[in-house]
């Protein structure tokens, strides 16, 4: 159903049906052709739309719809035109609203499919896009197994037609099979997906493919009040709905009849001709699906029933609904169609562009009951009425050929030629249409309580009646076809852009999160695809080189060398037994008696594959009626004594893993000639000669290595006569031939001239030899025969090798006993303990491997190594993960950071050990718990966000910090800093050093302060402690000034900088006038206490004033109680005066929890 403003529903209410039709005609040559009402014959404009045939309700529809339109041509204005295959484009049908402006309803994209002229008259009949999937299915490239979301997506492609439901409704099940291409179109495979998901397939207002279904909904979505009941007590049907209780209504049900909004997604007819309306309601009561197998009679397949017997919609011949998937479809068909209530119907009405078959509706006739249809198909025709059908077998009709196939599309039209473009090119042609053709927007600006502004560009003139909104506000745009319900694609601020399809040249980006990659060639090969539905990966061989060679050259040498490995594999699992004779010949007489046995006899060799077995399993002798020997069953030698009959043998059979094998040993008499007549003169018939073939070795093995022991067999011919020993050699021809599989041989070396032996080095491949005797001068007449096993050698053979050949590379499963040692093949084990290794048992070996045989990791002798995934341990709060050779930390699954190794940017040499902090809000610090009733304490701590008291990227110590007597070096502009009256430094002896030359020129001992450079005073004093509390024996002081007069005053220059001093004082000098005042540092030299001279410079001024003018100004003194104190007062003085002593304090103590 298409949108419209109210404004344009009043009209249609109003009878207003001036409708403006506008199309563009784009001809093949490129000539664009703008149709409008002044073009069109009077009221010839009509549009056939069906989501369903005729008749019958279908599931999974695929029906091309049709546009037909005559062209008036009287003046010959159109004669020139070739219109087959003209695009019809942009096809509009408007009205002009009460205030003058003109809306449009677009109505689809077609192609001219059949065109006639009468002379004046130009009818053309075209076909909406769905016709271009009238195609061979032999064009799609897509590779099976394929979701059906895929085979659609793909049909798109190939047929050149957009698509507008990139996902819809079971589109992940998966198809594993391609359908055979023979009289396969895709519309069919649209049929078969579509039905699949419970869908019709339409082409779109827009020209593209949509799968979607009714919205049965609103046809669901209320209340029933049944019918009438007569003379029942209470009413027999309907729905129930508890009105709850009076005062207060806090119970009972609720039910909403939505808003005025939501009936704008259904049509209501009441006005009305012509109607045609089924006596009953049409109820699904079950969906039946029949599977397709090609190998099954049609009315033999099994039918899954879904639901109840009733009215039974049903599924068949549909391929991609192979055996073994048809109650999975009934299965999801039914939970979506079950239930399902309509009113089969028709009638025609005033026409109304806004209606589409795939819309619901209600009509009510003239009694007023009104009834929920289906729109199944509708003809829209500009000057007539528009004919509405809600298309469905009638429930009697329908559950009496309830199996008959329906679903078929109804119209069959002539194939579309696809041109081939780009993606890019038909998108950008697209784009370039609709710019061209579309109507423009109407403005709604949202003036927000701030001032800002919301901007809205819409296709309607009124926002709320809108289909097509753009929205815009600070922090992103947005733009929605379904009037703001949900929203196509925007983008935020941020650069976060959101599309439904992104075409482009190029996309560069870091990472692409995506469900499926596809990558073709010019003729649409597939060269690289990724499906994350159906979990595969396809690369095209040929467009992958590895050393040089294609991908699919190399496969076929892996292909043959694997082939060959299996033939190996096969060698290894098959039973042979290899006779050291495979045949002999007994010289008789000429009645064949007086047989000479000697040698008549052979050795039973037992071959496991390539393997002896010999001594391992038991072998069963039987033999023909007229043998007699003897059976050794240690050494596995049959001795033949006699035959009573000219021919017979003996048969060894071995049964080993549950196969059965046997060979025979053949025997055979050569009858000596005629004797002559007894009592009569005449020679004796000739001794009968038997013909032997010796082979130097009965087997051969080959180490794992491919090497044999012995390198070569040598075999030799020779005769016995009558029943002598002795071994005459025999010049014969020989055939030696070799066989990998002991069925078929193949002659590798053939004697050209006469010779009584010939040595042989078998090929790589071999597994056995055999090599015949023929009479000499050709390869007529064959003498005898002797085959020679190669086996691999036992010892040689790897566990691994063993477990491969017991388990069948590993299919099979089960305890194999081999060799004393036990082989174990399975899926799950569980137990108490596992001991890998040991004493006897070598070193232990745990190993993994993933499903391609690539080795996880291993925990052996070396230790544990992962190459592969991580090593984690997992707690309630912590996990901790090694993998990539980083040490990963996480805490409440939110990861903290790593532990790792890496080298200085500066210097690739320099490598060391980081820790790393993920940004948000990760604190790095060590910690202890003094007990375990205690929290843990933060000795170290480094965060990298504020929070607390704590500033980020600081550093902090919650103990002491104790170089032993190593240095703590502050870089250009590091600064120490201490904020509390307690902070200080603590020392026996503290420096200020001179970088440059280690000079110090600041030093503080317990005794005194050195200073090695200048002070330079900013304050205002220097007060020295004077208070009289601290003193004793306090007398005024006397005779200063001859004190003074005898301190000589100097000028000098200083040894140390040079420096010239006008006038000074010389410190050996003044020592011994006032010793007090001269101080001796740790090296020896003296100094002076200037300040120390002040009192005595006072006291000589006074004298001198005395002595000036002694009768004026008597000294005034002051009062001795001045300096009269208790002892306490003095005690405590001299405590306050004594240096500061500060204890050690405790560092912070800063509280984590204890699970730290």
């Amino acid at each position: 159903m298409q949108n419209v403003s109210v404004d344009f529903v009043k009209q249609l209410n109003n009878d207003k049906r001036a409708y403006l039709l506008r199309c563009e005609i784009v001809l093949t040559d490129g000539t664009a052709l703008s149709i409008s009402n002044g073009n069109l014959w009077s009221d010839t404009f009509k549009i056939e739309d069906a989501v369903s045939n005729s008749g019958s309700l279908d599931i999974g529809a695929a029906i091309t719809n049709k546009l037909t339109f005559t062209l008036g041509d009287i003046y010959d204005e159109y004669s020139e035109y070739d219109f087959t295959d003209a695009a019809i484009r942009n096809v509009r049908v408007g009205l002009v609203l009460p205030d003058g402006t003109e809306e449009y309803v677009k109505k689809g994209e077609y192609t001219v499919d059949e065109t006639s002229y009468n002379g004046s008259l130009i009818t053309l009949e075209c076909l909406d896009n769905m016709s271009k999937f009238d195609v061979s299915y032999k064009e799609s490239k897509l590779v099976y197994p394929a979701t059906i979301g895929a085979i659609v997506r793909d049909a798109c492609t190939e047929c050149g037609v957009g698509l507008n439901t990139f996902e819809f409704t079971n589109h992940t099940y998966i198809v594993q099979e391609r359908p055979s291409d023979e009289a396969l179109t895709f519309r069919q495979v649209l049929n078969w997906c579509a039905q699949i998901a419970c869908c019709f397939a339409r082409c779109n207002t827009e020209g593209k493919l949509e799968l979607k279904w009714f919205q049965t909904g609103i046809l669901e979505d209320e209340l029933d009040g049944g019918v009438y009941d007569n003379g029942t007590p209470k009413y027999q049907t309907g729905d129930d709905s508890d009105g709850g209780v009076y005062a207060p209504w806090n119970e009972g049900d609720t039910h909403s009849g939505g808003t005025f909004n939501d009936l704008l997604s259904s049509h209501h007819f009441i006005s009305y001709t012509s109607p045609e309306i089924s006596t009953d309601d049409v109820v699904i009561t079950g969906i039946l699906v029949k599977e397709y197998s090609p190998d099954v009679n049609k009315d033999e397949v099994v039918p899954y029933l879904t639901g109840t017997e009733g009215y039974v919609l049903s599924i068949d011949e549909n391929r991609f609904i192979p055996p073994g998937r048809g109650q999975e479809v009934a299965a999801y068909l039914g939970s979506r169609m079950i239930g399902l209530r309509f009113r089969p119907l028709s009638f025609s009405c005033l026409s109304d562009p806004t209606v589409e078959a795939g819309d619901v509706g209600f009509f009510t006739d003239r009694k007023c009951k009104t009834y929920k249809f289906l729109v199944t198909n509708t003809v829209f025709s500009s000057g007539n009425y528009q004919t509405v059908t809600c298309d469905a077998q009638t429930p009697a009709r329908n559950k009496a050929t309830r199996y008959s196939a329906a679903t078929q599309a109804y119209v069959e039209l002539r194939k579309q030629i696809r041109k081939e473009r780009t993606e890019r090119e038909k998108a950008l042609e697209e784009l370039g249409n609709r710019l061209a053709a579309s109507s423009g927007l109407y403005t709604t600006v949202e003036v927000q309580a701030s001032g800002g502004k919301i901007f809205y560009l819409h296709d309607r003139p009124n926002l709320a009646d809108s289909n097509i909104v753009w929205k815009m506000n600070a922090e992103a745009w947005g733009v929605s076809t379904d009037g703001g319900e949900s929203w196509n694609g925007g983008m935020t601020v941020d650069g976060d852009t959101i599309v439904r399809i992104l075409t482009a040249i190029g996309v560069s980006a870091s990472w692409i999160d995506t469900g499926r990659i596809s990558v073709k060639d010019k003729d649409e090969n597939i060269i690289f695809l990724v499906d994350m539905d159906t979990k595969e990966i396809v690369i095209s061989g040929d467009s992958v080189r590895i050393g040089g060679k294609s991908v699919t050259k190399a496969i076929e040498e892996v292909n043959n060398a694997a082939n060959k490995a299996l033939q190996e594999a096969e060698k290894m699992r098959t039973l042979n037994i290899q006779l050291e004779n495979d045949a002999h010949v007994v010289p008789t007489d000429a009645d064949g008696n007086n047989g000479k046995y000697a040698g008549c006899d052979t050795t039973v060799y037992v071959l496991w594959g390539q393997t002896d077995i010999s001594a391992e399993v038991p072998i069963t002798v039987s033999k023909s009626s007229g043998v007699t020997g003897t059976w050794d069953a240690k050494d596995r030698k049959y001795t033949v004594t006699n035959m009573t009959t000219d021919a017979g043998y003996v048969d060894f059979t071995v049964r080993y893993m549950e196969i059965t094998a046997t060979k025979r040993f053949s025997i055979s008499k050569n009858k000596q000639g005629p004797q002559g007549i007894p009592g009569i003169d005449g020679e004796d018939g000739t001794d009968g000669r038997t013909y032997f073939i010796n082979a130097s070795t009965a087997i051969i093995k080959r180490g794992q290595d491919g090497r044999i022991s012995p390198t070569s067999v040598t075999f030799s011919s020779y005769y016995r006569d009558g029943d002598s020993s002795e071994r005459t050699p025999y010049y014969g021809r020989f055939v030696i031939s070799e066989s990998i599989d002991g069925e078929t041989w193949e002659a590798r070396y053939t004697s050209e001239t006469d010779e009584t032996s010939k040595g042989y080095v078998p090929t790589a491949t071999a597994t056995a030899l055999k090599c015949v005797l023929y009479a000499a001068g050709g390869t007529q007449t064959e003498m005898d025969q002797q085959t020679v096993s190669i086996v691999v050698d036992v010892s040689n053979l790897t566990q691994e090798i063993i477990f491969d050949t017991l388990t069948n590379n590993g299919e099979d499963q089960g305890i194999y006993l081999k060799d004393g040692k036990v082989y174990i093949n399975m899926t799950y084990a569980r137990g108490g303990s596992l001991v890998l290794g040991g004493l006897n048992d070598t070193n232990g070996l745990l190993q993994v491997k993933d499903e391609s045989d690539q080795e996880i990791g291993r925990f052996g002798s070396n230790g544990i190594v992962i190459k592969k995934g991580s090593l984690t341990t997992v707690s309630d709060t912590s996990t901790t993960s090694l993998n990539g050779g980083r040490l990963h930390l996480f805490f409440n699954n939110t990861e903290v950071g790593f532990i790792g190794a890496n080298n200085h940017e500066l210097d690739n040499n320099c490598t060391g050990l980081t820790f790393d902090l993920k940004p948000e809000a990760a604190y790095m610090a060590w910690a202890a718990a003094k007990d375990i009733d205690t929290p843990f304490l933060f000795k170290f701590f480094y965060a990298n966000k504020d929070f607390d008291d704590f500033t980020a990227n600081n550093l902090y110590l919650g103990t002491k910090l104790n170089t032993r007597n190593h240095d703590i070096v502050l870089g250009s502009g590091g600064i120490l800093k201490s904020w509390t009256t307690a902070s200080g430094f603590k020392s026996d002896n503290f420096s200020v050093t001179k970088t440059a030359n280690n000079a110090t020129y600041f030093r503080v001992t317990p005794s005194s302060t050195d200073i090695y450079s200048n002070i330079n005073m900013h304050g205002n004093s220097i007060t020295n402690q004077s208070d009289a509390r601290l003193k004793d024996n306090i007398t005024d002081a006397e005779d200063m000034l001859n004190v003074i007069n005898s301190i000589e005053i100097k000028s000098f220059d200083w040894l140390t900088d040079g420096k010239h001093v006008g006038a000074g004082i010389i410190a050996q000098q003044l020592r011994q006038i006032i010793p007090e005042l001269v101080g001796e540092d740790d090296n020896g030299l003296l100094g002076v206490n200037f300040i120390g001279l002040i009192p005595y410079l006072i006291k000589a001024i006074q004298e001198l004033h005395a002595a000036v003018m002694p009768s004026k100004l008597a000294r005034s003194r002051r009062s001795v109680a001045l300096y009269e104190y208790t002892e306490e007062e003095k005690m405590a003085a001299v405590e306050l005066a004594k240096p500061p002593i500060y204890e050690d304090v405790e560092p912070e103590e800063i509280i984590i929890g204890k699970d730290m």
